[in-house]
């Protein structure tokens, strides 16, 4: 259960919304922040805080974008993938933020950037796509990109 809402709060840091009439990240930080101080101690839970905001930039945008429908999604799965191979860094605190939005930038863009009979063509095992990752490498075309991951 611990896990999980803290997960959950991530969740809506990075993903909330952005409301008409101008709701900002920083602000949606402080509502969320807000909220959390009235959990019951009873869900037994440490509240996550996460600061705010970051500029993280793709090193992942060389290439012709082919569709972008289903580009948030693909963020998101490879967040949630990176949170759900560094479970341990995540419970503690440690975790690596900016590398975890650099693999879901990563996700985001094989995808979007893939032919649409073959969407998920491009993605690998997660240790291939960490090793990019973390080679701090910003990519000039996608071609240069899908053979540091092959």
């Amino acid at each position: 259960m611990k896990k999980l809402f803290q997960l959950i709060v991530v969740m809506i840091l990075f993903f909330l919304p952005f409301v008409e009439g101008g709701c900002s990240r920083a602000s949606a930080t402080r509502a969320v922040n807000e909220s959390a101080r009235d959990i019951p101690a009873a869900y037994n839970v440490d509240v996550l805080v996460v600061g705010g905001p970051n500029t993280i930039e793709s090193w992942f945008m060389g290439g012709e974008v082919v569709d972008l429908v289903g580009a948030g999604d693909a963020f998101r799965a490879g967040f949630i993938t990176y949170i759900g191979r560094n479970l341990v860094g995540f419970s503690d605190g440690s975790i690596d933020f900016a590398e975890a939005v650099q693999m879901g930038n990563l996700f985001a863009s094989l995808y979007i950037k893939a032919p649409l009979d073959d969407r998920y063509g491009n993605i690998k095992n997660y240790d291939k796509m960490l090793k990019v990752v973390r080679s701090d490498v910003a990519y000039p075309s996608f071609e240069a990109l899908r053979d540091a991951l092959n």
